[in-house]
């Protein structure tokens, strides 16, 4: 025997509460089809098929705007391994961008759109903190210690998610130091500011450079040394990183390197859809950098790859210029320094040992 019909009826959202939970959970059904097509099965087609039965057949939902996004994302990703569709007006990432920035423009995924270089909110913010600490970094080195001490406190005290604060309680110690060295300040505000960051920092690189310099004021550690400056770079695992190789613009053949590279990139690592870009660093460099990389691990695979190739890269290799792996954050900051040694013992101390 069948069901009682009172059964069929029990089934059916008979409030707006219940058809509010019904249209969620057929939304998040069609975009987690949509999302393991396009993650884990590589299939095109039917994730946008999937996204697009989602946001033109489906009733609005908070699945909707991800969805615009991985639309736009989709696309992009298509478009840049050659793909156009020149008969179909909504088969592009220019479409769903519009999309997307129309009806939601307030939404992380409009930033993410104005952003293109980023994957995430927190990619952005993350660069954002960078380009305020190098200002900071700037005037330390031009020696205007007290505001160093006043923008490091502020942020300190008003900044708890940002990702460089070791930074700035070294970047503010060292300052107050400074003072204290200038002007016959207390020696005691600058002992005291660097147990602070030893205490809240002690595994950081950060906290044991502080560490270093209360062990010089309290005499453990006898010969004087040389007062470093606060580090421009930074290491944190699981950020996404490029890989770059820089020219030198006098001598340098940039567009046989460019096109080298981007003969490895389609021979050993066509499925990464890895993209080539280039820029110049200072008066010196071309910088050749292959984009996006989940993260460290990734960016070294493709790394120790590029250094042991000799069919294509063979030549390149052999020039010994510098390539290196930077997470986007310290990219930032490279471009802005524009000194590749600093950068390269870096890279040589965080990722080769």
């Amino acid at each position: 025997e069948g069901r009682p019909f009172e059964e069929y009826l029990a089934d059916i959202p008979n409030s707006p509460e219940l058809v509010s939970v019904s249209i969620e959970k057929r939304a998040e059904a069609r975009y987690n089809a949509g999302l393991i097509y396009k993650e884990k099965l590589d299939d095109f087609e039917n994730a946008v098929e999937s996204f697009e039965v989602l946001v033109t057949e489906g009733e609005e939902s908070t699945f909707h705007p991800v969805t615009h996004y991985q639309l736009y994302r989709t696309y992009l990703s298509k478009e840049q391994g050659g793909y156009a569709n020149p008969f179909c007006e909504t088969c592009n990432s220019a479409h769903w961008a519009a999309q997307t920035k129309s009806r939601y423009p307030d939404s992380e995924y409009t930033i993410l759109i104005d952003n293109p270089e980023f994957q995430s909110i927190k990619e952005i913010r993350e660069a954002e903190e960078v380009e305020a600490y190098e200002i900071l970094f700037d005037k330390y080195r031009r020696a205007l210690f007290n505001d160093v001490i006043q923008d490091a406190t502020a942020v300190i005290n008003n900044e708890e998610e940002n990702h460089l604060l070791p930074k700035y309680y070294l970047i503010k110690a060292l300052a107050i130091g400074e003072m204290s060295s200038m002007f016959g300040g207390d020696p005691e505000a600058y002992k005291s500011a660097l147990e602070i960051t030893v205490s809240n920092y002690k595994e950081t690189e950060e906290g044991k450079t502080a560490q270093r310099y209360l062990d010089i004021l309290s005499g453990k550690i006898t010969k004087e040394e040389p007062k470093s400056r606060p580090n421009l770079y930074s290491f944190r695992s699981g950020m996404g990183h490029y890989v770059i190789t820089l020219v030198p613009l006098e001598g340098g053949k940039v567009n046989k390197a460019q096109s080298d590279i981007a003969n490895f990139n389609a021979t050993f690592f066509k499925s990464s859809s890895l993209n080539v870009k280039t820029r110049v660093l200072g008066k010196e460099y071309q910088m050749i950098y292959v984009r996006d990389f989940e993260n460290e691990d990734s960016a070294m695979n493709y790394y120790n790859a590029f250094k042991v190739n000799q069919n294509i890269l063979g030549d390149l290799n052999q020039l010994n210029y510098y390539t290196f792996a930077i997470s986007k954050s310290n990219f930032s900051a490279l471009t802005k320094d524009r000194d590749p040694e600093k950068y390269n013992e870096f890279f040589q101390e965080k990722y080769l040992k």
